[in-house]
């Protein structure tokens, strides 16, 4: 059997660091491949101190459990920004619609567009196929169902 060193950090790779990423978007990961003999990552910060994290014969989850440590924010420091930024958002913020707000969803705004419950929306597919055709008149269809004896204009062609 193979002793693989790097399986941790492969895992920690393949779970982890989506995670990490979206969660953080202007961070950079750079991955390289097959180049070093030992596993390790390596942490820069913006006063250009640098840190290295053995990963050898670790787990994905210990691997993480360093990385938040030595790189994360700190649950106190987490407690505060969470806090100033519900104190800057606030609850009785107009912008903000869905449950338990002043406005359920976004269509309730004057000026935007209706919901698909109410409204019924263009149909796109069948605007390719009619532009595809290259037909200049207006395009019109005609849906089915409960609304077949209503007539929505697309789109218009201009030349």
């Amino acid at each position: 059997m193979k002793l693989d060193h790097f399986h941790g950090l492969r895992e920690f790779y393949f779970w982890e660091m989506p995670r990490i990423q979206y969660l953080n978007p202007k961070l950079q990961i750079v991955r390289i491949l097959d180049k070093m003999p030992s596993p390790f990552i390596r942490l820069w910060f913006d006063d250009g101190k640098d840190i290295l994290i053995d990963c050898f014969k670790q787990g994905h989850q210990e691997i993480l459990d360093r990385v938040i440590r030595l790189g994360g924010k700190s649950e106190k420091r987490m407690k505060l920004e969470e806090t100033l930024k519900r104190e800057v958002v606030g609850e009785d913020n107009p912008a903000l619609f869905g449950f338990r707000r002043e406005r359920f969803c976004g269509c309730e705004i004057p000026g935007q567009h209706p919901c698909p419950g109410v409204i019924v929306n263009p149909r796109f597919d069948q605007l390719e196929v009619d532009i595809g055709n290259g037909l200049s008149s207006p395009m019109y269809y005609e849906p089915k169902g409960r609304f077949k004896n209503v007539v929505y204009q697309t789109s218009q062609r201009s030349e």
